[in-house]
């Protein structure tokens, strides 16, 4: 289900964003990476999402993300 509604919200952003191809292609890239819904990378970097998490636990995600 969800890389569907990606992939919909990322086809949508093609057909009407009317900005350049460029841009509207980075922002489906960082739309279609995001992959583990904790996980999120900005500009190379990957940052947890979620705050109760402990720092080992922290760790261990970001292992395992790589």
């Amino acid at each position: 289900m969800l890389h569907a509604s990606k992939w919909i919200f990322a086809e949508f952003l093609s057909l009407v964003w009317n900005q350049d191809r460029k841009v509207v292609a980075e922002t489906i890239a960082q739309i279609v990476q995001l992959e583990h819904s904790i996980i999120h990378e900005l500009d190379g970097k990957p940052l947890v999402l979620s705050r109760d998490i402990s720092a080992t636990d922290e760790v261990l995600l970001l292992l395992y993300h790589q």
